[in-house]
């Protein structure tokens, strides 16, 4: 099954993203304004299968707090 992965912009390893993000390498240790911007991004960026402008806005919104998707 396909999936949404995450990592920080400057580096470190892909990291599956779950419901909640806890746990989640390179993302628990977000501030919690920052882990719900994130996870509304990784949630849009899966909906939209990591394609189309949807995808292109999630990525804008994880790039803010400094993160990467991918949907693999």
């Amino acid at each position: 099954m396909a999936k949404t992965q995450v990592k920080p912009t400057s580096g470190g390893s892909w990291n599956d993203m779950t419901t909640y993000g806890k746990n989640v390498t390179g993302v628990s240790n977000l501030q919690p304004y920052q882990l719900n911007q994130l996870l509304h991004a990784s949630n849009v960026f899966t909906l939209s299968s990591g394609q189309g402008a949807n995808a292109g806005r999630a990525a804008k919104i994880a790039a803010a707090v400094g993160r990467t998707l991918q949907w693999v």
